[in-house]
């Protein structure tokens, strides 16, 4: 019996064709074989012949196996892809106005980092993301390491104030090149059907300090909120959520009046600059009404033969770039693209049944939209100004790479639903 079973399960199996299809294909038809021969044997069935009928009940190997391959072949989301390839060609423009104004190849430079980043995301979605689950500590350990080590590596040095590694020929990573590690500890952490709070929230408050060390509050945001949105998506209690929640949020508000106190003036200038742009117009609020002016300048075609004043107008400012030399509509193009890649992680992320898997692309719409809403928002005058990158427009490696990272591994759930849904009928 055990030699007829594998010539069937064999049978089977020519007719998948994907790798990870057939080991799952097996694992589940020899389950399915087992649970029949037991049944069978209950009716008082020998054994043998249990088994023997068990297989025949299965029907035809061939017709079985074209049937599970239609079922369980891996999945490509041709519209993330897209749409990510497209955000990714949008990045160009900002550096196509500004290039010359800067030292340096940087549309050259541009390219090489799309290309990198088209990579990573490809990779990151032939990859089995469930192979990463048992790996979630030593990740979290590697991370933690890295935020210690930054500041103090002889490898560390400092751009206008922030440490980053550098590493010859390749380039230098700051807190934010750590992020994908934590990323993906904490997606595995929260997959859990009752992960254990309490350590949960120790190693978060070790971490964030860890990023607050560092010069560079937008990669703490970003931290925060990633670790805090994958907690309201767990499998933890509704009332677990909102006394949470709430306690983090009025413990923000005393960190908030207890910073007010102790900063320094020109920390405060800056909020003030903010709330009245006009009244700081020679010192913190010159950017506020500067952007204004470009936004407003922009018209519906742009100014291609102006020039710009105001610095980073191809990081930071890329959206602002694009609206004052290309114009509001492609100004609206961009932002369309941009939501829509949002909206098609949403979408994904509803489809996806595996608790890992889940999670996985719930950080993903985190770190982007974190990124996406706050460097627009910024942009229009409604949040302050901060160095946040706008995702895949803004140059730079680590941004590129980052984005790309993460929306491969939405790829990566998205190409596996299929297999992991059936899992866990």
């Amino acid at each position: 019996m055990a030699a007829e079973k594998d010539d069937f399960l064999s049978e089977v199996k020519k007719h998948i064709k994907s790798k990870e299809a057939k080991a799952f294909i097996h694992k589940e038809l020899e389950h399915h074989l087992q649970e029949t021969k037991i049944e069978l044997m209950a009716e008082g069935i020998e054994e043998t012949d249990a088994e023997e009928k068990a297989v025949l009940q299965m029907g035809s190997p061939a017709e079985l196996g074209m049937q599970l391959n239609k079922i369980h072949k891996p999945r490509v989301d041709w519209l993330l892809i897209g749409l990510l390839a497209a955000a990714f060609g949008m990045g160009l423009l900002p550096l196509l106005s500004v290039n010359n104004e800067y030292d340096g190849n940087f549309i050259g430079n541009q390219i090489v980092y799309i290309i990198l980043g088209l990579l990573v995301a490809l990779a990151a979605m032939l990859f089995d993301y469930r192979k990463l689950h048992k790996w979630s500590w030593p990740f979290l350990i590697a991370g933690i390491l890295y935020l210690i080590l930054l500041p103090v590596s002889p490898l560390s040095i400092s751009v206008n104030g922030f440490p980053y590694y550098r590493i010859p020929g390749i380039g230098a990573f700051g807190g934010m090149s750590i992020l994908p590690l934590f990323y993906l500890f904490w997606a595995s952490f929260f997959s859990k059907e009752k992960p254990n709070l309490w350590i949960g929230w120790l190693i978060f408050a070790i971490t964030l300090f860890l990023f607050l060390s560092l010069p560079g509050f937008p990669i703490a945001m970003m931290y925060g909120f990633l670790v805090m949105i994958l907690f309201t998506r767990s499998a933890v209690t509704r009332k677990t959520i909102i006394a949470t929640t709430s306690s983090v949020g009025g413990i923000l508000v005393l960190l908030g009046i207890l910073a007010w106190f102790t900063s320094n003036e020109y920390q405060k200038v800056r909020i003030f600059a903010f709330l009245n742009p006009k009244e700081y117009s020679e010192t913190s609020g010159f950017m506020y009404i500067k952007i204004k002016e470009m936004l407003a300048e922009g018209g519906w075609l742009g100014n291609p033969e102006k020039t710009a004043s105001i610095p980073n107008l191809h990081s930071d400012y890329a959206f602002v770039n694009i609206t004052y030399f290309y114009g509001w509509l492609m100004a609206g193009l961009l932002i369309v693209i941009l939501a829509l890649l949002l909206a098609r992680m949403v979408s994904v992320g509803g489809q996806i049944k595996d608790p890992y898997g889940k999670q996985l692309v719930t950080g993903a719409i985190a770190l982007y939209s974190v990124q996406f809403l706050y460097n627009i928002g910024m942009t229009l005058g409604v949040l302050p100004i901060i160095s946040m990158p706008l995702p895949f427009i803004s140059y730079g490696l680590t941004p590129a790479i980052l984005n790309a990272f993460v929306i491969g591994f939405a790829l990566s759930v998205y190409r596996r639903k299929d297999f992991t849904a059936a899992a866990s009928k």
